[in-house]
């Protein structure tokens, strides 16, 4: 989102419809976007939602459809400020993800940070978002904006089998992470170029680095898997959504944990790598 996008959500704002935006601008300079001015923090992601929208939530459960995930996680009142700090396009521009940070003011005026993810689905002219989360945000130096990354080359094959590829790579991933440590398994299965939502202020980036976090301390056995997936008409970029599970602790809602993550792959022939989570 950029600087431009917010004057078209102040004057959908005014009114009254659904704010549109631009997932990937054109300039490819860095993502920002004040929402703060313009409603409301739930009518504002209500309108950028889809129907069929979904959010992890707890006990690997999903919230679903846009009402809901607009109650769960938005405020009725006060505001939200956004500010997107990485984002990507799929090579036919239907499908993109951000990742950045939403700074909350509620109308008693108490501030709260928090860090997000959202993929996008492009609806005829309109882009809405067809996952997203959000995670608390501590005190301290953020991540930096950078530009847009756009994916260069598309990946042709049938709906059905670009779906289910997609499945069966997040599957590998997760068997990865049985033989190899989970930590050496999101270093292998991302990129340069991954980013993960972090424990810390900023995201972590690269998958070297998201590897090395994820993976210390005393991390208990996990296991994984897709209920669905969604892919760009293009093959290059996807969203997984599913569970992640404790061994051993499998049927205690504290043993799981909704996900989606976001996959990128570069070309034909190349496998799909996370970009983003």
């Amino acid at each position: 989102m950029s600087f431009a996008i917010t004057f078209a959500l102040l004057a959908a704002a005014a009114l009254g419809g659904a704010p549109h935006v631009d997932v990937c601008p054109a300039s490819g300079a860095p993502s920002l976007a004040a929402l703060s001015e313009a409603r409301p923090a739930r009518p504002v992601l209500l309108g950028l939602l889809a129907a069929d929208a979904l959010s992890p939530a707890a006990g690997g459960t999903f919230t679903k459809g846009a009402e809901a995930v607009a109650q769960a996680l938005a405020l009725a009142e006060g505001q939200w400020r956004w500010s997107v700090v990485r984002s990507g396009l799929s090579a036919d521009g239907r499908h993109g993800f951000t990742a950045g940070y939403i700074d909350e003011t509620a109308a008693d005026g108490k501030t709260a940070g928090f860090k997000f993810l959202a993929y996008w689905v492009k609806d005829g002219e309109t882009w809405r978002i067809k996952a997203f989360r959000k995670s608390p945000a501590p005190q301290g130096e953020r991540t930096s904006p950078a530009p847009c990354l756009r994916s260069r080359a598309a990946v042709p094959g049938p709906a059905e089998h670009q779906r289910t590829g997609l499945m069966a790579a997040e599957q590998k991933f997760s068997d990865d992470a049985q033989v190899l440590g989970i930590g050496p398994a999101f270093a292998k299965h991302g990129s340069a170029s991954s980013i993960n939502l972090g424990q810390g202020a900023g995201l972590t980036l690269g998958a070297v680095a998201i590897g090395a976090e994820i993976g210390s301390g005393n991390q208990p056995p996990l296991a994984w898997s897709s209920d669905d997936a969604l892919v760009a008409p293009g093959g290059d970029l996807g969203l997984s959504w599913g569970v992640i599970r404790v061994l051993g602790k499998e049927e205690e809602a504290k043993g799981r944990f909704a996900f989606f993550t976001v996959w990128h792959r570069a070309g034909p022939g190349e496998p799909w790598r996370y970009i983003a989570e």
